[in-house]
């Protein structure tokens, strides 16, 4: 073989190694809103905030203003009339008829709105919420609300785990102030069979930006939440990982906006945190992975956090004190 043969050869192969880990190369990605759509939010509660504080010197009230709850601190007391009856949960074992589970998901799932993010969260006791760290990460300040909590509440980051990094735990647990808001709590399950059916709850970008409510809400009215997003699927794999993280991978849809919301069984009981999307290449379809809910467990005893603890396939459940 001639030696211009021969580099010929050799530049072409390294060129189609090229082209293979580029397109083959996995891209993975949190699933988290932008900065853009955080900021908007907030600006426009804070503006109502100033409104409804001069409509209040002025003498003025409304239902909306007296279900208000200032998003820079301030009264955060909660009235009884304000706490709901509280619905039936997933602690019971029992697979939901349709009506009952979106009636739960509706109640315990919630929107988060960071100083630069937006993301979803779900109640583990009427005044715990837990989401991923990254939808939290670098916000001086918190809220949560959702169409059923009917208000915005400013909210204490309670803890983390150590790292928001892909392939790493990926927790946060906020603390709602005095008083209960929450109509509904979920239990946390051990890992799903594969092909079992799952719903992923929460508030993508790409769905909620048509929704009316939303735009109430950037309005100013914060009695207004979008409706929250369900989407079915199944499971595909549980990967366990070296460093004993579990991956679950699903075909429940996902999109921006998704990040720290529940992946539950069909008896509403979470099996995970979806948390990030990945693909090889523009061309391929996408991977959808949720954080295990037995990484979250013990996450949740690490620190001496109670929660409901659901065992077997829409079994029997015990309280984990």
């Amino acid at each position: 073989m001639s030696n211009r043969v021969f580099i010929i050869s050799t530049v072409t192969l390294l060129l189609l190694i090229t082209l293979v880990h580029v397109f083959l190369k996995p891209n993975p990605s949190l699933v988290g809103y932008s900065e853009g759509t955080s900021d908007l939010l907030i600006t426009a509660l804070q503006n109502e905030r100033s409104r409804l504080k001069k409509a209040e010197e002025q003498g003025c009230t409304s239902p909306i203003l007296s279900d208000f709850i200032d998003i820079k601190g301030g009264d955060n007391s909660v009235r009884s009339s304000d706490v709901e009856t509280v619905l039936p949960n997933s602690a019971d074992g029992r697979v939901k008829r349709p009506e009952e589970l979106t009636g739960l998901l509706d109640a315990a799932v919630v929107l988060i709105i960071g100083t630069h993010s937006l993301g979803s969260g779900f109640f583990i006791t009427p005044d715990l919420v837990v989401t991923n760290r990254h939808v939290v990460e670098g916000s001086e300040s918190l809220w949560v609300t959702s169409r059923a909590m009917k208000k915005v509440v400013k909210s204490e980051l309670l803890t983390t785990t150590r790292s928001s990094q892909i392939m790493q735990l990926d927790f946060a647990v906020l603390r709602l102030p005095k008083g209960r808001f929450s109509s509904g709590v979920l239990a946390i399950t051990g890992d799903p069979p594969r092909l079992s059916p799952v719903i992923a709850a929460g508030f993508p970008g790409v769905v909620v930006q048509t929704d009316s409510r939303l735009k109430s809400l950037l309005s100013g009215d914060p009695s207004q939440a979008p409706e929250t997003v369900l989407t079915p699927g199944e499971i595909s794999v549980v990967q366990p990982q070296e460093n004993g993280i579990k991956l679950i991978i699903h075909t429940a849809e996902l999109s921006p906006g998704n990040s720290g919301g529940p992946l539950v069984d069909r008896c509403g009981r979470v099996a995970g945190i979806n948390t990030f999307i990945r693909k090889a290449s523009e061309a391929d379809s996408r991977i959808l992975y949720a954080l295990s809910g037995d990484n979250l467990q013990q996450f949740l005893r690490s620190i001496g956090i109670s929660y409901t603890a659901a065992i077997g396939a829409c079994g029997n459940t015990s309280s984990n004190e």
